[in-house]
């Protein structure tokens, strides 16, 4: 009973922290513009994923539209990164791999490593949860290479 009460109290501390972290990005929210304003809006996305999912697809959607207005393709991609994140959380499992595999193809078009090698983690999750294990492991295997390649310790 301990156990449960302490394994109670963690998710609920982590949970007020999350909030107070998107309370403030919230209060933030107003008075941004152009690309700080989808910065911040990819973050609320970010931090709403294990709240809320649907409210971090909308953030990142309102990012989304921003980042093509300013013809950002590094925060396009991002958001559409962040997109899928909610929508795996979400068990949404298709539309998780569909908005990872469009970021994944701006991250190899402006060539940005990290992207590539995170996308690459991503989409091998959703083939895992999807039983296309031999997906997963090519996708894991392409994320490893780049990682050990380029001396990353944490996949970003």
């Amino acid at each position: 009973m301990k156990y449960i009460y302490l394994l109670f109290l963690i998710v609920l501390s982590k949970t007020l922290i999350a909030q107070s972290k998107i309370d403030s990005l919230e209060a933030l929210l107003p008075s941004k513009k152009g690309l700080e304003k989808v910065e911040l809006l990819n973050e609320l996305g970010n931090a709403y994923c294990h709240v809320s999912p649907d409210k971090g697809i909308d953030y990142a959607q309102k990012a989304y539209t921003i980042a093509l207005k300013e013809n950002s393709k590094k925060d396009i991609a991002k958001s559409l990164k962040i997109i899928g994140l909610n929508y795996w959380l979400k068990s949404e499992l298709y539309l998780a791999l569909e908005n990872h595999q469009k970021s994944l193809k701006i991250y190899q078009e402006i060539n940005d490593i990290k992207g590539i090698c995170s996308l690459y983690g991503n989409i091998g999750i959703v083939y895992k949860e999807l039983s296309e294990y031999e997906n997963a492991l090519k996708y894991y295997l392409k994320s490893l290479e780049i990682s050990d390649k380029e001396g990353f310790n944490i996949i970003p």
